[in-house]
């Protein structure tokens, strides 16, 4: 294996490992968060008791707190049109903390499921990590598998080397000796022999 081939594997290991960074902080973030929803999910619990200790259990208790039965009896005795107009208002008074309390309730549920959803989130989100931190162990197997093969191949390219390098040297010594033999014979043939 070349050694860019080796780089590309240690820029893949750095990037599952940014990548399960990312995932811890999310989920860092996610678990705040649900904490954050689990207190105002314990707020909202504190309120409803707060106003059904209140109401105690009388459908008119609310109205009738600040509009008791009695007193709008006397006051339409004395003024019919009062009286109308405080009936009216106990209505409206009664109207308004019906939608108050569906919105109430409608919440609680919303939160209820919020919170069902983040804990689903909060489970797929750990499976996805747990497959995650596998994925990196085995990238990085992997990793360490391709390092010995590349250590395997340079040193047998190095061994290699070695060998061609000492045989070419081999080589160019047997010519320059060949070379030089070649010219004290043609210097032998050359000179002229004295008789």
């Amino acid at each position: 294996m070349s050694a860019s081939g080796c780089l590309q594997k240690k820029a893949a290991t750095e990037s599952h490992e940014r990548r399960f960074e990312e995932l811890e902080r999310r989920h860092d973030s996610l678990a705040s968060q649900y904490i954050q929803q689990q207190a105002k999910l314990n707020e909202l619990e504190a309120h409803s008791k707060h106003l059904h200790n209140w109401d105690q259990g009388d459908a008119d208790a609310g109205t009738s707190y600040f509009f008791p039965d009695e007193l709008i009896r006397q006051v339409t005795i004395n003024c019919a049109e009062r009286g109308l107009l405080l009936l009216r208002v106990r209505d409206e008074i009664k109207m308004t903390i019906a939608a108050y309390q569906t919105l109430y309730e409608s919440s609680v549920k919303f939160s209820i499921r919020k919170a069902l959803q983040t804990e689903q989130n909060k489970a797929d989100t750990e499976k996805r990590i747990s497959n995650q931190e596998k994925e990196i162990q085995d990238l990085k197997m992997q990793l360490n598998e391709e390092k010995a093969k590349c250590d395997e191949i340079e040193k047998k390219e190095n061994e290699k080397r070695q060998v061609e390098e000492k045989k070419h040297t081999e080589e160019i010594q047997f010519l320059k000796k060949t070379i030089q033999q070649l010219r004290t014979q043609v210097e032998v043939i050359a000179t002229p022999k004295k008789s």
